[in-house]
């Protein structure tokens, strides 16, 4: 078995943890009352579980409570912090490297020659494209929305606020979420013309819909949130297809 594809599990267990199993409420509940908020140990206790079941190593345990310790000093850190870019970012690359920290000891210790031969998910590629998705919906649209904050008091500026507003509840996150999976799984079929076409079809549509009802300033909003989200796309599938 290739080593690395344990490091990928492991990514993956903590892209599923932070992102789809923890709601937007529970991230608040964090940052109002810290260590005093239940939510904080129901998450690290999730976290610890995933990755424990995605680890494949059902004989130890040392692993997911080293994870589970350093995920729930990392979250208590940033629970006190601005719900800013940086530190969001900062948030996931100290997570990625205690994932790579524990994967180093854990490789190289004799655990590894105990490895489950049988385990139903030992094939690379499928932790290959499985995490590739898992990254595509809600880390992507987590640094997209955070990306973009800072041009949302613009769009304050020229709006109109005796204008009635228009659109589905939560249609941006969706469209966002169905776009980036197409991307990737044109990538995976090597249909690069397909992604031009949407790319395309998509920036017309929105700049001409949203140019003759708010003006200017939403249409480029919206513009680089969507390039932001393609560009991310796109080099994460470069990224997958190279690996499988």
């Amino acid at each position: 078995m290739n080593v690395y594809f344990i490091l990928l599990r492991l990514f993956a267990a903590h892209i599923l943890a932070d992102f789809f199993l923890q709601p937007r409420s529970w991230v608040e509940q964090r940052r109002e009352r810290g260590l005093r908020a239940p939510v904080l140990y129901i998450h690290v206790i999730i976290v610890g579980i995933l990755s424990w079941l995605f680890l494949g190593f059902w004989h130890t345990v040392t692993v997911p409570l080293f994870i589970m310790a350093t995920h729930f000093l990392i979250d208590w850190w940033k629970s006190g912090r601005p719900d800013k870019l940086r530190y969001f970012i900062i948030d996931q690359a100290l997570h990625m490297l205690m994932l790579v920290a524990v994967w180093i000891w854990f490789a190289h210790s004799q655990l590894i020659l105990m490895y489950d031969a049988f385990n139903l998910f030992s094939h690379p590629d499928f932790w290959v494209v499985a995490t590739g998705y898992l990254i595509v919906l809600h880390p992507f649209s987590v640094l997209v929305a955070q990306f973009t904050r800072k041009w949302q008091p613009s769009l304050t500026e020229h709006s109109d606020d005796d204008e009635p507003k228009t659109g589905l509840p939560e249609a941006g996150k969706w469209i966002g979420y169905m776009e980036r999976i197409l991307i990737l799984t044109l990538i995976l079929m090597h249909q690069f013309q397909a992604i031009g076409f949407l790319i395309t079809a998509k920036s017309i549509f929105r700049f001409g819909e949203i140019t003759g009802k708010r003006g200017r300033a939403e249409a480029e909003y919206v513009l680089i949130g969507s390039f932001i989200s393609f560009t991310l796309s796109i080099l994460l599938g470069i990224v997958v297809a190279a690996l499988i």
